[in-house]
């Protein structure tokens, strides 16, 4: 009943700031000038128009025209558009950003659950066996895989066609993304990982940021060393590396004030030659505070898996930008097994107040820049 009860708070807290987006913000904004204008043309049937802004495949304007085409037979019944193009509009074409958001994530949810209960399945019977260290779980996991190696190449076969699709398209294209290559090129930005430790930290502060949570992880560390403390050497050394010479400022973050991450970096990380020194402790502790919690209930080698894969998503992102670090901010939530309802009443609070704050800037509080016509509206 809970889970309804959210849901239903969610759809309706979704569909009333649609409608207020959709009546303060009625033309397209920021990235819309390019994906509305792309999505209309495909509404009237040219699909060989391609503005070469656009950095996505066009998939999912194709989907777009599936929603507005099972939206046109009740809109042209009550005289609400008498052609397919003229569904296409700004209003409609948003709201198909909120039905694939739906629908992506029950598949994408429903694919990795399968899959990870497919392989857990497959391997429980080698994991039950005693693990002494994350050594010991590796290779538990590889023989395993080993023996079982063409039935999982049988069932992760599709799998495997789109990463060699992925590769394939790559190698033709000459980047991972179709316009804007200059701006989008794949960078070595190790200090991403920094940012996001901080960033997660953060975002679940009721369970990261206390005073008992401190003192767990020093005691934890005391009870460890000297152990614990070449692992803290090592990992401020690695800290202070990436930031000294793997911090990338993109033309993109010191160029546009619409965001938060502009403000970040030019008030906190770049506010002093020493900050982005300064700082590096609290990404220290950010990670080990996560790695921390993630270990009470995960095994070693599903935390060293998680830690590499966040890696292979932020490290080659030259921009910063929190919606990067969204997917890998879930799965570190929903796999710490976070028990607290305090904590979760809390956190849920803050993702409120933070949300009801940046929707107000956006809508009510409009800016000019003085080199660009038009409004301007801050936004995430």
């Amino acid at each position: 009943m809970g889970r309804v009860a959210v849901a239903v708070i969610v759809s309706l807290w979704v569909i009333s700031v649609s409608i207020l987006v959709n009546r303060i913000v009625p033309e397209p904004y920021m990235d819309e000038i390019f994906h509305i204008p792309q999505a209309q043309q495909y509404c009237i049937a040219n699909f060989r128009s391609w503005d070469p802004m656009i950095t996505t495949p066009p998939g999912l304007y194709y989907l777009s025209l599936v929603h507005v085409a099972s939206l046109f037979p009740s809109m042209f019944m009550v005289q609400a558009a008498s052609s397919f193009s003229e569904v296409c509009t700004t209003a409609i074409l948003r709201s198909v950003n909120g039905v694939l958001a739906v629908l992506c994530s029950i598949i994408v949810c429903c694919i990795a659950y399968c899959s990870a209960c497919y392989v857990s399945c497959m391997l429980e019977e080698e994991l039950l066996v005693q693990c002494n260290g994350l050594l010991n779980e590796v290779e538990v996991i590889l023989l395993a895989l080993w023996h079982r190696k063409w039935e999982l190449l049988v069932s992760f076969s599709p799998f495997l066609m789109v990463f060699v699709a992925f590769l394939a398209f790559v190698h033709w294209n000459g980047s991972v993304v179709l316009g804007a290559k200059e701006a989008h090129t794949v960078s070595p930005h190790f200090a991403q990982i920094m940012y996001f430790g901080l960033v997660s930290a953060l975002a679940v502060s009721p369970l990261h940021c206390s005073i008992g949570q401190i003192v767990d992880l020093f005691q934890s560390f005391w009870k460890r060393r000297p152990i614990s403390f070449f692992q803290v050497l090592i990992a401020v050394t690695a800290g202070f590396f990436s930031v000294h010479f793997y911090s990338i400022a993109h033309p993109y973050l010191i160029a546009d004030n619409r965001h938060y991450p502009f403000y970040l970096w030019r008030k906190v990380i770049n506010a002093h030659w020493s900050m982005k020194y300064l700082l590096v402790p609290l990404y220290v502790y950010s990670w080990f505070s996560i790695l921390s919690a993630l270990g009470k209930v995960q095994r070693k080698i599903w935390i060293l898996a998680f830690f590499l894969a966040t890696a292979a998503v932020l490290v080659p992102a030259p921009l910063i930008e929190l919606r990067y670090y969204t997917i890998p901010l879930y799965f570190m939530i929903l796999h710490s097994h976070i028990n607290d309802y305090q904590s979760w009443l809390l956190m849920g609070l803050i993702y409120l107040a933070l949300n009801v704050f940046t929707m107000t800037i956006f809508l009510f509080r409009p800016f000019h820049w003085d080199h660009e016509p038009g409004i301007q509206r801050f936004i995430w």
